[in-house]
């Protein structure tokens, strides 16, 4: 908030998840590495969404440019989007209470490095 007369504290660390399709080369990992996010599109929120740039967070500007992404304003398009194309998406972990057996299937969780939401 950037108040000086407000204290801010985390009161929570939501994991993130990644969603992968079972097309995509990296189906089927239980784990994922975060260098695994820059061998393959990677889908994410589009501008104005804090979570967008915290996923933008774990990928350096080079990873990004090697990548084709797409934008889009809900998870529920990027996982539709990903399982029509070449690629994965990152979501919240409690935004996957939400998805179907199928979907929560594919889901890979990160090794090591947890990244996650405040």
């Amino acid at each position: 908030m950037n108040n000086d007369k407000i204290l801010e504290r985390p009161f929570y660390y939501e994991p993130f998840v990644a969603y992968v399709p079972k097309h995509h080369h990296l189906s089927g990992n239980k784990y994922l590495e975060v260098d695994d996010l820059s061998n393959g599109g990677l889908l994410i929120l589009k501008d104005g969404h804090c979570f967008r740039n915290q996923v933008l967070n774990l990928c350096t500007l080079e990873d990004l440019n090697k990548q084709y992404e797409l934008k889009s304003g809900s998870f529920e398009t990027l996982i539709n989007l990903s399982n029509n194309g070449p690629w994965m998406t990152i979501i919240p972990y409690l935004h996957s209470n939400n998805l179907s057996q199928k979907i929560l299937k594919t889901l890979s969780l990160f090794k090591i490095l947890h990244p996650q939401e405040k």
